[in-house]
């Protein structure tokens, strides 16, 4: 009975997730980039030289996957194309109040966030959107910090806005992430951010 009780619970939840609206990014994210961790660490904090080897403890690091490498392409626009996806984003952090600098005006509430990349005209292009976090966080590289990213984008050692909400039964808050520490964060949608816009490179 428990077993019939836990199938219908997980055909109605299908059911109820096949209604939701689905924005789906036609880009390649198989195999995932490499996150650019090289590092192995012990349970204390300590860098292990060498990284553990097949049997002995701690082994399975993010430090010891070597997979696709990141590939950044400076467009010469203010743009970056992710080689491995075909992403464009802006290089720099965006310069909401368009004054020409960027520092914590330039902080948006969520909405505001969504809306500002949504009616972007930048580099020829208005298909921007705020990026989903899985996107955001694709660019964090984790053996940096301050800011965790690529030298090819200018970036504050804050959190950016990204398009996620915490979870649909959430309303009120959104994942950001910390280019800072590299950590993925919920933040109220009332607090304001930095933004970073991308678009499909189509």
């Amino acid at each position: 009975m428990m077993i019939q009780i836990k199938r219908y619970a997980l055909v109605c939840a299908a059911a109820v997730f096949s209604l939701l609206p689905i924005s789906v990014q036609a880009v390649d994210w198989n195999p995932l980039p490499d996150s650019g961790q090289t590092t192995c660490y012990d349970t204390a904090g300590n860098i292990l030289e060498p990284c553990p080897e097949i049997g002995q403890p701690l082994y399975g690091q993010d430090g010891q996957y070597s997979g696709l490498a990141m590939f950044f392409t400076d467009n010469g626009n203010g743009t970056v194309t992710d080689s491995n996806t075909g992403l464009v984003w802006q290089q720099n952090t965006a310069d909401t109040d368009y004054n020409g600098s960027v520092n914590s005006s330039d902080q948006l509430p969520w909405q505001d966030a969504l809306d500002y990349c949504a009616n972007l005209f930048f580099a020829g292009h208005n298909n921007w959107h705020l990026p989903e976090i899985f996107e955001l966080r694709s660019l964090v590289e984790s053996d940096r910090y301050n800011p965790a990213i690529d030298r090819v984008f200018s970036c504050n050692s804050s959190i950016y806005w990204s398009a996620t909400s915490l979870a649909a039964a959430n309303t009120a808050n959104a994942w950001g992430q910390d280019f800072d520490t590299g950590r993925s964060v919920a933040a109220l949608k009332s607090d304001s951010l930095y933004v970073r816009c991308i678009r499909t490179g189509l």
